[in-house]
């Protein structure tokens, strides 16, 4: 299987003292697991953590 490099930078969290108050902003809390990016070309899917 041949890796493949992507050119998409992932999100990381970041500590704040507050977060954002507005009814554009959406939360959900995450309770367990792990952040992953995924890649789809044609058939073949990646997932980068």
């Amino acid at each position: 299987m041949k890796k493949r490099r992507i050119a998409i930078e992932a999100m990381e969290a970041r500590s704040v003292d507050a977060i954002p108050i507005g009814e554009l902003w959406l939360y959900e809390p995450k309770w367990d697991g792990f952040r992953c990016l995924l890649v789809r070309e044609g058939e073949q899917v990646d997932i980068h953590s």
